[in-house]
């Protein structure tokens, strides 16, 4: 989660200033939703016990 955040964080500050690469962009996105899918299973797994 840490590593998704610094990533997170690292993008927001390279767009204002035009560092915009959509294949960085990309892959950020498909971790992201990776990540989102882990938390929903992590979450139902949750209410299952």
């Amino acid at each position: 989660m840490l590593v998704l955040q610094q990533d997170l964080a690292d993008e927001a500050r390279r767009i204002p200033i035009g560092d915009v690469d959509v294949i960085r962009l990309g892959r950020l996105a498909a971790d992201t939703e990776r990540f989102a899918n882990a938390l929903r299973r992590f979450g139902w797994l949750a209410t299952r016990a």
